[in-house]
């Protein structure tokens, strides 16, 4: 079984922190192993943390339905993954 998480605290990052916020809540599978600096960083605070793919991101996000969150995290989605600081996650 894959293991999830889930975000529970705004992750650190560039982004403004109204658009951070609205991960707060979502759940996501993340992928095996470590960061290993090869994906899209939300922000360098987030090094050594969870890994989560960003076609699995897209599938939560556009299912989230806002289309301003959705639209500013678009650019990014050409990464392959994403990383979140393990300290705003809980492991499901």
């Amino acid at each position: 079984m894959a293991q999830k998480i889930k975000i529970i605290e705004t992750p650190p990052g560039s982004a403004p922190e109204y658009i951070r916020k609205q991960w707060v809540g979502m759940e996501f599978t993340i992928l095996a192993g470590m960061d290993d600096g090869s994906g899209l960083r939300t922000g360098i605070q987030n090094a050594g943390g969870y890994k989560v793919s960003t076609e699995v991101i897209r599938e939560v996000i556009q299912k989230k339905g806002n289309k301003e969150f959705c639209n500013f995290w678009e650019p990014y989605l050409s990464a392959s993954h994403f990383i979140f600081k393990k300290e705003v996650c809980k492991e499901l």
